[in-house]
């Protein structure tokens, strides 16, 4: 099929309007310096969750009421890290469409990115711990009764209150909960028990997760 195209150039002197918002017309303007450096230290200080040395996680050496639990703890983690990524590139869509300063712009995909790290991270462990990729659809009664014969031991009934606190822990917990308080229901800021990275074990990943062990 035959297309007619009208030339438009010749006949104006400067393009049409664009209809806002829009990210275009885009610019590069620059006037908060400190925004700037902040998106330099973001830049020098990223890091690649999937790079830890994973291969030192042992969860072997953990039993599964243990490996669940783990699991639970970061189930609950994810609630909050899980729904920021897609909150964030909102936002980060929002101040091109509003023409923020790029110091403004490169901000706030930093943060993004960093929300998206903190989501992989939450996957990670989960998928580990569990051998399954969500624990929403994790049977632990069904990996109960393929446990070996020793594990078995452990009567379903007593996994149950775990799995329903799994698959529950999604419409129970509210995000700005999840970061407030931990899975045995005491207020985080009360306890004073933010993690400090710094005070964590170097020893490989498994010395960070033994801190969460029960």
């Amino acid at each position: 099929m035959a297309s007619h195209k009208e030339r438009f150039a010749d006949k104006m002197e400067f393009p049409p309007e664009t209809p806002q918002p829009n990210i275009y017309p885009l610019s590069w303007n620059s006037k908060t310096r400190k925004l700037q450096e902040v998106w330099e230290a973001a830049l020098r200080e990223n890091w690649d969750p999937e790079k830890l040395p994973w291969d030192t996680l042992d969860v072997d050496s953990y039993s599964w009421e243990e490996r669940e639990s783990i699991a639970y703890w970061w189930s609950l983690l994810s609630v909050f890290d899980a729904s920021a990524p897609p909150v964030f590139a909102e936002a980060l869509i929002k101040t091109y469409e509003v023409h923020e300063e790029d110091p403004v712009r490169k901000c706030f995909f930093s943060v993004t990115r960093d929300e998206q790290n903190h989501e992989i991270m939450c996957g990670l462990a989960i998928t580990r711990m569990l051998g399954h990729p969500d624990p929403l659809t994790y049977d632990a009664e069904d990996r109960a009764r393929q446990a070996p014969a020793e594990e078995r031991a452990v009567a379903v009934f007593q996994r149950r209150p775990l799995l329903d606190r799994l698959q529950a822990g999604r419409a129970q917990v509210r995000p700005g909960r999840a970061v407030q308080f931990l899975p045995d229901g005491r207020d985080r800021r009360r306890y004073h028990l933010q993690a400090d990275v710094r005070q964590l074990p170097r020893s490989g990943l498994q010395g960070r997760l033994q801190e969460h062990r029960p």
